[in-house]
Order: C-alpha cells, then structure tokens, then sequence
C-alpha cells in the first residue's frame, strides 16, 4: 500500500503541465493504467515511448512484476479508480476555469 500512495502522489505532482495548471497528461494517464493492470508486455511499450534509459526502463519493469506478484488485482483497481477520479476532477475544474474566464 506505501507503494500505491507514493505512485499516487508522485502522479498527483507529474499529471500538471506547468503552463496550464490542471492539464492532465494524457500518455502519463495512460502509463498508470498500463502499470497498474496493463500487461508486461504492453506497459514495456508503454516506457519505451518516453524514451528512457534502459536502467530506468529495466527498474519499471522490475517495480511492475513486483506490483503483479504482490498485490491484488482488487487493490490495483482501487489504485485505477481513485487517480482516475482524480484525472476527471482536474478535467472538471480546467473546464470550470475555461467557462469563468
């Protein structure tokens, strides 16, 4: 659970460009669900696309077997569900800004 809460914040400091404030990067979006119910194979593309160092892309794919071994799809879900209630709510609050302005 330390691991999910530290991913969370880590995504929770990373989904902001720092241009717009609450833009929600969409690959990064896309790399937390690859990562938490993704398969290897697909979450290794998935790094590859950010163009990485293999030492990096090598410590992503560790951390994702240790994910899948360790943790419970059921757990992993709750994980998918509560960032991407977070990634609507940066949506809704950009729109709400777009309208005020």
């Amino acid at each position: 659970m330390k691991l999910c809460l530290s991913v969370l914040l880590i995504t929770m400091a990373l989904c902001y460009s720092l241009d717009e404030a609450r833009t929600v990067c969409p690959s990064l979006e896309q790399y937390f669900n690859d990562f938490f119910l993704g398969e290897i194979e697909v979450f290794k593309v998935q790094v590859d696309s950010f163009h990485v160092s293999n030492p990096v892309v090598e410590a992503a794919l560790k951390l994702k077997e240790c994910l899948d071994t360790s943790s419970p799809l059921e757990k992993r879900l709750l994980m998918v569900k509560a960032l991407n209630k977070l990634y609507e709510k940066c949506k809704s609050e950009k729109t709400e800004d777009a309208i005020s302005a």
